[in-house]
């Protein structure tokens, strides 16, 4: 009768030479992260201080998830894949525009790099009459 070290050896050896099979040159591809970038935001809103959009404004990369950004603020979103993308605030007041158009595009070029895309936001007194948008 074979002692039970016998078997566990034998089965050590067994699978040590099935992992050492698995262990050469393979030809399989290696995955690998896609190259990321990011986008540097920035956003500016003229206007008289009671006038301005009292809860910011959100912003969006390619229609994706809503984030929130600041009346006044400059905010990077990293881990984006290199290529172009379409950046667009969202949640302006009534009497605020955004200056331009609103989506911009922005072209990611360099693995690590941030991309800088501007807004610049005018809100007019309600009151005031036709805004930059009723043109």
């Amino acid at each position: 009768m074979r002692s039970s070290r016998f078997y566990l050896a034998t089965a050590f050896l067994g699978l040590s030479a099935i992992l050492a099979m698995g262990c050469g040159d393979s030809t399989a591809p290696v995955w690998t992260a896609p190259p990321m970038g990011a986008i540097e935001i920035t956003v500016s809103t003229a206007s008289a201080i009671t006038d301005i959009d009292p809860d910011g404004y959100f912003l969006s990369i390619d229609d994706g998830p809503l984030q929130p950004v600041r009346v006044d603020a400059t905010m990077t979103i990293g881990g984006v894949r290199l290529g172009t993308h379409l950046v667009s605030l969202y949640g302006l007041a009534a009497n605020c525009a955004v200056n331009g158009t609103n989506v911009r595009s922005v072209e990611l070029t360099t693995q690590g790099a941030a991309s800088i895309v501007s807004f610049a936001v005018t809100c007019l007194p309600p009151d005031s009459g036709p805004g930059p948008w009723d043109y």
